[in-house]
């Protein structure tokens, strides 16, 4: 690779500030045309507004067919109210409040029952004396067979 030289680098350079010259310049005149559009659209809409007063013009109301006004008529009456749309959200609270505590309740009683098993597992002792093994036992777990 040759190093550049200083006269190519400032080439460069010079060429770089000429394109962005350039791209501030293009912008501003961009700027320019559109806040000169947006006046005459301002301007256009004052001077209609304007004359539909003079006028006395109501506003345009279009007539539609009779099916789309049945359709219309329809989708009013099928638009879900505030009122339905809170008592069905009250309806999926209370519900499922109430799964909720069938659940905990189910839950809670099942622990008990394991808690019982537990307890009598461990006070009830796993041979009685009547069973045919007891006689021969060690002595130390006859003992435990005594009530």
């Amino acid at each position: 690779f040759r190093k550049p030289t200083a006269g190519a680098i400032l080439k460069k350079l010079q060429l770089a500030e000429r394109r962005h010259q350039l791209a501030v310049e293009n912008k501003a005149y961009n700027a320019r045309l559109h806040i000169a559009h947006v006046e005459t659209v301002l301007e256009t809409g004052a001077i209609y507004r304007d004359s539909m007063q003079l006028l006395g013009a109501p506003q345009p109301s279009i007539k539609l067919p009779k099916k789309l006004v049945q359709r219309l008529n329809d989708i009013e009456k099928a638009r879900p109210s505030a009122d339905i749309i809170l008592a069905k959200l009250d309806a999926a609270t209370k519900k499922r409040q109430e799964i909720l505590s069938r659940r905990t309740l189910k839950l809670r009683e099942h622990a008990t029952l394991v808690q019982n098993r537990r307890a009598a597992k461990l006070t009830k002792p796993r041979f009685s004396s009547e069973t045919p093994l007891a006689p021969t036992l060690p002595e130390h777990l006859k003992e435990r067979l005594k009530p």
